[in-house]
């Protein structure tokens, strides 16, 4: 089921979706919800994996760290 959110951009940002929606030949929401739909899935992975380090960060630095790496060089 589709969402509407009402947003506010910058006049910068705004032209910069009117010129790459007139280059794709395509209305401007339309391209901005595509822009959406396709940057949606990065973020979402970009976020559960800093939450990951965010909680198993250290240790995995403990475990694997250069003193680690240090110790089997020799």
């Amino acid at each position: 089921m589709a969402k509407e959110f009402h947003v506010q951009l910058s006049d910068e940002t705004a032209d910069a979706f009117k010129r790459a929606a007139e280059a794709e030949h395509v209305d401007p929401i339309a391209y901005v919800g595509s822009f959406l739909e396709a940057s949606v899935p990065r973020l979402l992975f970009l976020n559960g994996a800093q939450a990951a380090i965010d909680e198993h960060g250290g240790g995995f630095a403990r475990r694997f760290g250069p003193a680690r790496a240090a110790d089997n060089a020799a």
